[in-house]
């Protein structure tokens, strides 16, 4: 979907939560940067994580950042950064 820079913040928010719904939908990108009078934040938060090709919601990054995904990787001692 293409919207033009002077699409509102709510159009942007109600397709997301359309495609969220949506299962014929199995990835939602959202092309960065948004116009400046839009909240990334909110916009990056309504997709669903299974949905986030990006992997920008929250919960995906930290899941990308833990050591605890990563098959046969041993997790890190966060407190002790010798190891």
């Amino acid at each position: 979907f293409d919207y033009p820079d002077t699409a509102t913040e709510e159009e942007i928010l109600t397709k997301i939560a359309e495609l969220n719904n949506d299962e014929k939908v199995h990835g939602i990108l959202v092309q960065l940067p948004l116009p400046k009078h839009m909240n990334e934040n909110n916009i990056i938060e309504a997709v669903h994580p299974s949905k986030d090709v990006d992997g920008l919601h929250p919960r995906n990054t930290a899941s990308l950042c833990s050591t605890g995904t990563h098959v046969g990787a041993e997790k890190i001692d966060w407190k002790d950064l010798s190891s």
